[in-house]
């Protein structure tokens, strides 16, 4: 089996297709492909909801202004954070010239539709009809509410509390299995995780709509370089290699030569193999997580959680420079 020595990297997603995106995440769990078109989405989709496996809708996010009678009332704001768990987001801001306030309602896919708040779920019909199609809207429920679904950059006047909670992001993290078990333990954020339980690495994985040549197909394990690498000795640089390659090694003989599947040996891999996790939250969350894992405001972090989170933080924050900084006041 052939072994890849690789640095850490973190990527923003920027589908803005509900179905793709939610494809491009949850098949990253067992890496299997797809050319990611409309109908290999909706068949995706379609396929998670058959099998109830509803933790990739959470990575299809999306806003809602809220208008009508009782739009702004305590009543509605009540409904919002108690049918959605915390997983939706409700702001009131006083706009200028009166009294009137701007209403706004965010959250993920899964949040929106088990919230069974009518009046959401309706305005996401409208928009988006191929969500709907084997689900059925909630029971109608007089609100004086309605709702439209739009898009954070349109407005030009956001204060803070509008960034925070409704600005949603999505990033496609490249890391060591030991960073991925600290970045779980953030909440609330949703995760789409590398699976060692059925990716098997003694198997080929083509790049998407490639096919694999029979006689030249081989396996391939990577694992991350630790952030001071650079900073031990020549001898313990030569040991962690080597020890990964004999981890790879072993891995692949259990399973070509004695028949073991990657479920049943999955604990012989070494921390420092690489592990792809998607993770998808809003600002108020990325903030909290920036500052333990970077800025080490409760200790120092690991120096590999370090790394990985410095570069989704420059990219996290260059996205908020280009996009939405001219948006506040």
């Amino acid at each position: 089996m052939k072994v890849e020595f690789i640095k850490p990297n973190a990527e923003m997603i920027t589908e803005h297709d509900p179905l793709k995106k939610i494809e491009k995440c949850g098949r990253n769990c067992y890496k299997s492909i797809s050319p990611f078109t409309d109908r290999t989405a909706y068949d995706f989709y379609q396929m998670l909801l058959r099998k109830q496996h509803y933790a990739m809708l959470e990575h299809a996010t999306f806003v809602f202004e809220l208008s009508g009678e009782n739009a702004t009332s305590d009543d509605t704001e009540l409904i919002i954070r108690r049918q959605g768990y915390g997983y939706l987001k409700y702001t009131r801001t006083p706009v200028k010239f009166g009294d009137k306030c701007r209403v706004l309602v965010s959250g993920n896919l899964r949040a929106i539709i088990e919230s069974g708040v009518y009046f959401l779920n309706s305005a996401l019909m409208d928009r988006y009809p191929a969500i709907f199609k084997s689900l059925a809207l909630p029971p109608t429920v007089k609100q004086c509410v309605t709702a439209e679904v739009v898009e954070l950059g349109e407005y030009s006047n956001l204060t803070r509390a509008e960034i925070d909670n409704h600005r949603w992001s999505t990033f496609f993290i490249t890391t060591d299995r030991g960073v991925t078990h600290e970045i779980v333990r953030h909440r609330p954020v949703s995760y789409a995780m590398e699976s060692t339980r059925y990716v098997n690495y003694s198997k080929p994985k083509p790049a998407v709509g490639m096919t694999v040549v029979p006689d030249k197909a081989e396996g391939l394990m990577k694992f991350i370089i630790p952030a001071d690498f650079d900073k031990w000795t020549s001898k313990a640089r030569e040991e962690f290699k080597v020890f990964c390659e004999y981890g790879a090694e072993r891995y692949e003989y259990l399973i070509t030569k004695c028949g073991c599947t990657a479920q049943q040996i999955r604990g012989i891999l070494p921390h420092a193999i690489k592990s792809d996790i998607i993770m998808t939250t809003n600002d108020e969350e990325w903030e909290h997580f920036f500052d333990l894992r970077y800025h080490g405001t409760t200790g120092a972090p690991h120096p590999n959680m370090k790394e990985v989170t410095e570069i989704i933080y420059k990219k996290w924050k260059e996205d908020y420079e280009e996009n939405y900084e001219s948006l506040v006041f």
